[in-house]
């Protein structure tokens, strides 16, 4: 009785491969290889010396590619007795210095049998890295060579073969932003002295200052009118000017109004994170106006009062792009 063979799809496995083999109907997105006669590109490849027949270039995700088949192995890779494919990026000068691409790609072979494509690729989404000195990736052991030239597997038929590929460039767009640690700036006080304190009832703003790479100022508010009883306070607020260029400035600060006899200051303690909607962090009622206007206190002094910012700590969120 004669021995009856059955079609077996799949390659012998490695088990330590690090790829997975699937059988599906549809043909690769990108590029398919078809060679009408494996035996005649043998023939031409040892005649011309070479190891490899590269593909015509094609364009996929925004680059250029060609397929670069081994039909006797990579054996610089040690795959004698494969069948080795790989994927190669073509006209990377037109990329910028210092390039890198991050892709998935999918290599075919049709079952010419079951009319599905065997697909081998890696397993978990696993990402194979390109750059200047590595310009291909690939699969040096895609595929035994006896079982690819058994026609009964269905992948070499009547001398007929195909293979393909399909790839997913991870394309980085230079787009995010970094939390950076916050950090007490080397020089973390800023001192500001309001000279003619009692002419003037409108809104003083401080001259910009530069903390930890950012720009700040104070910002003072008198309550409207000029009568000043006890219902009536200073407003002081911390004012980023750096929250609408970069995404977000976080600190901690604390506001003060410096007695100028004994040194008890009044002090109150914050922290916000800045940005281009909520620019400033402060206090409505930071200290009475009687409490300053009284110069027996020791706040107001010739007419000037003196107010710092001091930093506990700053950090920022900033967006950045490529280049």
């Amino acid at each position: 009785m004669a021995e009856v063979k059955t079609h077996n799809p799949f390659p012998i496995e490695d088990p330590v491969s690090d790829t997975m083999k699937l059988l599906r109907d549809k043909p690769p997105a990108h590029y398919i290889l078809q060679i009408d006669s494996f035996s005649l590109l043998l023939k031409i490849l040892e005649k011309s010396d070479a190891k490899s027949y590269d593909s015509m270039t094609f364009e996929a995700c925004g680059y250029k590619w060609k397929l670069s088949l081994y039909p006797n192995g990579d054996q610089k890779r040690n795959a004698k007795g494969f069948i080795s494919l790989y994927l190669r990026i073509e006209e990377t000068n037109a990329l910028p210095v210092g390039w890198e691409i991050n892709l998935n790609c999918t290599f075919f072979v049709l079952d010419q049998i079951q009319e599905k494509y065997l697909t081998i690729q890696d397993v978990c989404g696993k990402f194979r890295h390109l750059y200047a000195l590595k310009k291909d990736t690939g699969l040096p052991r895609l595929m035994q060579l006896d079982v690819f030239k058994d026609e009964e597997n269905g992948y070499l038929v009547q001398d007929k073969c195909v293979f393909g590929v399909e790839v997913s460039v991870n394309s980085y767009k230079g787009r995010g932003e970094c939390l950076a640690m916050p950090v007490k700036p080397s020089s973390a006080t800023y001192t500001w002295k309001i000279v003619d304190y009692s002419k003037s009832d409108e809104p003083r703003l401080s001259d910009a200052f530069t903390r930890q790479d950012f720009k700040w100022r104070l910002i003072m508010l008198l309550p409207r009118g000029t009568k000043r009883d006890e219902a009536k306070y200073l407003s002081l607020y911390l004012n980023s000017l750096d929250s609408k260029i970069t995404l977000s400035v976080y600190a901690e600060f604390k506001l003060r109004v410096k007695h100028q006899l004994n040194g008890k200051d009044i002090e109150q303690t914050a922290d916000h994170l800045f940005t281009s909607i909520q620019s400033y962090r402060g206090f409505g009622a930071f200290q009475p106006l009687n409490d300053i206007a009284d110069t027996s206190k020791g706040f107001l002094v010739n007419d000037t009062l003196i107010v710092e910012v001091e930093f506990v700590r700053i950090s920022s969120v900033k967006s950045f792009t490529e280049g």
